[in-house]
């Protein structure tokens, strides 16, 4: 069973990691609370997901960048 977290205690797990479900589902989270907020740059959208949340760590920061980057091409090669 996966626990529930929110986006800002991502931040606070320290050497924790999350897997990929969670990944998933914060990057998903933050597609819907911030439609406009990204593009298909990586590296925008790792900047914009280290103001967004509490992301100490830099691996889950990029993971999450890195989602929301594959999302976003995908959505863009659709249209």
């Amino acid at each position: 069973m996966v626990r529930e977290r929110t986006i800002r205690q991502v931040g606070r797990l320290g050497g924790m990691t999350l897997n990929a479900e969670e990944i998933i589902n914060i990057g998903d989270t933050l597609l819907q609370r911030h439609p406009d907020g990204f593009t298909d740059s990586f590296e925008t959208n790792r900047h914009r997901v280290s103001t967004l949340t509490d992301v100490e760590s830099r691996r889950v920061r990029n993971r999450i960048a890195g989602y929301i980057t594959r999302q976003q091409q995908s959505r863009s090669q659709q249209v």
